[in-house]
């Protein structure tokens, strides 16, 4: 959240909106480089979508 020059929160509600499925993750001490401020959320937050999908896709099959 503290880049706001790349990816400003008007522009981050506005998509949020258009993907209604989406769920974000606000990371109000990350920059820029979110993956280098933050590696232990960009991490976490992966898993979790990938967990997420595993199950999703055992559901289909």
């Amino acid at each position: 959240m503290k880049d706001s020059a790349g990816f400003p929160p008007e522009e981050m509600a506005k998509w949020q909106g258009y993907l209604k499925s989406n769920e974000t993750e606000s990371l109000d001490d990350a920059s820029h480089y979110v993956q280098e401020d933050r590696p232990d959320r960009v991490v976490a937050s992966i898993r979790r979508v990938l967990e997420r999908t595993s199950q999703q896709s055992r559901k289909l099959g």
